[in-house]
């Protein structure tokens, strides 16, 4: 097995365990590396590590254009991860950084992220799932029309013309008021 394929490899096994995509470059950081040893060996710090650096390179990864979309998600993220170690099990936590969840607004919006992809990465970083609304965006209104020609029997022909009109609305979760 060649480098390239064992990077590959990697990042499909820590995808598959963690239910976050990995990119190849996270596989490639020697911390990580050093995180992924220790972690199979059962040390929990470097678990915990391992965890926030795959949502932190998840977030990096979702190409936010808000600036400062992506740090501000990742801070949350590890704010509200330390805060569930340092609390009682059943703390209500809040997610309560506007930028946060303007950037998780912006990847389910622009189609960058499902609200699938946001769970796993809050189940990643041993949080529960903030609650979420949904609201229906509009979409395009394709107008189709089709003419079908037909030939009968005794030479009669005639044209069918069918009009649709499809609409593209789309369901999009969102988070916040």
């Amino acid at each position: 097995m060649d480098y390239h394929e064992a990077v590959g490899k990697l990042s499909e096994a820590l995808t598959e365990t963690f239910g976050i995509k990995v990119s190849p470059s996270f596989v490639k950081n020697a911390e990580n590396l050093e995180n992924i040893k220790k972690a199979a060996e059962g040390d929990v710090v470097a678990l915990n590590k391992l965890r926030k650096a795959i949502n932190a390179d998840f977030i990096l990864n979702l190409d936010l254009q808000t600036d400062g979309a992506s740090e501000a998600l990742t801070a949350e993220l590890n704010r509200l991860s330390e805060e569930a170690l340092n609390n009682p099990i059943g703390t209500e936590l809040t997610l309560n950084d506007d930028k946060a969840i303007a950037a998780l607004n912006e990847a389910l919006y622009t189609g960058k992220a499902t609200i699938e992809d946001i769970e796993k990465m809050f189940n990643n970083a041993n949080l529960a799932m903030p609650e979420y609304k949904t609201m229906t965006v509009p979409g395009e209104v394709t107008h189709t029309t089709s003419t079908a020609h037909y030939k009968g029997p005794l030479g009669i022909e005639w044209d069918v013309t069918s009009e649709t009109d499809t609409s593209t609305d789309r369901v999009i979760p969102y988070f916040g008021d």
